[in-house]
């Protein structure tokens, strides 16, 4: 099933959810910016489903606001 997310896509978007919970919000520059996902290239390690990535940021951060 290409919807699934392999162990390091699921690990990696654990982390989005961890630092939304820690810090009140995330955005998707966030991705690009801090630690630990900076140096991570999300295109590479999520291919076509990079766009959920940033869909998956969008919903958290419109929660907070």
């Amino acid at each position: 099933n290409t919807n699934v997310l392999n162990e390091e896509q699921y690990e990696f978007m654990k982390k989005i959810i961890e630092y939304a919970q820690v810090n009140g919000d995330i955005k998707f520059t966030d991705l690009m910016s801090v630690e630990p996902f900076k140096n991570v290239d999300i295109m590479q390690l999520f291919g076509d489903k990079a766009k959920d990535v940033k869909t998956m940021v969008t919903t958290l951060h419109n929660a907070v606001m």
